[in-house]
């Protein structure tokens, strides 16, 4: 009778296995021809005498020392990824509550504020526009040593007229005579010193249109009014 055992393909041979069956006992080298690569390697266990019982089991021996440490090798593995799962989902479920509160903050710097974003004004009327510095009591500071800028284009000028102001003050436009669509461009914030631009305007194109006057005529006075 033969029983199959499975020894671990490390190891080259199975020296002195004994098996004990119903009192009794066989032993035998077993070399494996042609180990596996991995896992374990199976053979058959002959023996001279009849064996009682059923006709065999399986029997597992001879576990290299290499096994053993690939063995506690993906045990660590497999703790390290439960602990790594563990944590993640514990970072989720916290990334996900409510929060306990929230606050709200506004930063605003400083700005060259230009109202109105688009002007129209009658033929041979002066318009302006306010060019202004927003954002505290910095604004303050940014404004000394400083002058606006800006060029009217249009169909009335052959060239870009440069026009010239004083900050947080109305900037006068000339009036205009000829009918049509005009527009002030690179506003801005000059440095008096040095002629750098310490801020561009907001916005910085402000389209003009120039149209005819209106005239108004007396409305006769109703008798009773």
């Amino acid at each position: 009778m033969s029983l199959r055992l499975s020894i671990d393909p490390g190891e080259a041979v199975a020296r002195e296995s004994v098996m004990r069956q119903s009192g009794m006992t066989a032993s035998r080298t077993i070399v494996p021809k042609e180990p596996s690569s991995g896992g374990w390697a199976t053979v058959l266990w002959e023996s001279a005498s009849p064996l009682s019982g059923s006709g065999g089991e399986l029997i597992r021996i001879g576990q290299h020392p290499n096994s053993r440490l690939a063995w506690a090798r993906n045990w660590a593995v497999l703790l390290a990824l439960g602990l790594v799962f563990s944590v993640l989902k514990l970072l989720s479920g916290t990334a996900w509550s409510a929060p306990l509160t929230t606050l709200e903050y506004r930063i605003y710097g400083v700005g060259l504020q230009v109202s109105p974003p688009a002007l129209a004004v009658p033929k041979g009327i002066a318009g302006s526009i306010m060019v202004t510095i927003t954002g505290g009591e910095s604004a303050e500071l940014m404004g000394h040593g400083t002058y606006v800028e800006a060029f009217l284009r249009g169909p009335g000028l052959p060239e870009p007229r440069r026009l010239v102001g004083a900050v947080n003050q109305p900037l006068m436009l000339p009036p205009l005579n000829l009918v049509g669509d005009y527009q002030l461009d690179s506003i801005r914030l000059v440095d008096a010193g040095n002629g750098g631009t310490r801020m561009e305007g907001s916005p910085s194109i402000v389209p003009v249109r120039v149209f005819d006057e209106v005239l108004i005529r007396a409305c006769p006075k109703r008798p009773g009014f």
